[in-house]
């Protein structure tokens, strides 16, 4: 199997493969165990993970003849959102759907560079309430 994942130490998203216990990341060299690592993304072909990484334009609903990941399919209808506000909608109801709760790192992995930003907005304008530290829903 592999996957998306962001580095605990830079932040910065790499394709590792989980069959490996343990894996480096390429920008910073810093080893990571794969149990901790916070997955964006698996499938077990590695050519739809790296098409993934790339920002493929269509994400198909099934990937032979499996659903496709959610996240994945979350990340393409945020980025097809014509206004912030819809974005912010989408995100909402899409994690708190998929996780219940959900963090700063998944609105980012959704609205890259703009995390912090969205949940600051979500949360002023009492969209999203804190469950408890660094965690959100409605």
């Amino acid at each position: 199997m592999y996957a998306i994942v962001g580095c605990p130490n830079c932040r910065r998203t790499r394709m590792v493969d989980l069959s490996n216990a343990t894996s480096a990341c390429p920008y910073c060299g810093k080893r990571s165990t794969s149990d901790t690592l916070n997955i964006r993304f698996s499938h077990e072909d590695p050519s739809v993970v790296r098409d993934v990484m790339q920002g493929r334009e269509s994400v198909p609903e099934r990937v032979d003849g499996k659903d496709a990941d959610p996240m994945k399919v979350l990340a393409f209808r945020v980025s097809h959102c014509k206004d912030v506000r819809g974005k912010m909608d989408v995100i909402i109801t899409g994690l708190c759907e998929m996780k219940g709760e959900f963090t700063e790192e998944d609105v980012e992995s959704l609205v890259p560079g703009k995390g912090e930003a969205y949940l600051k907005v979500m949360l002023d304008e009492c969209m999203i309430h804190e469950t408890r530290y660094g965690r959100y829903t409605v």
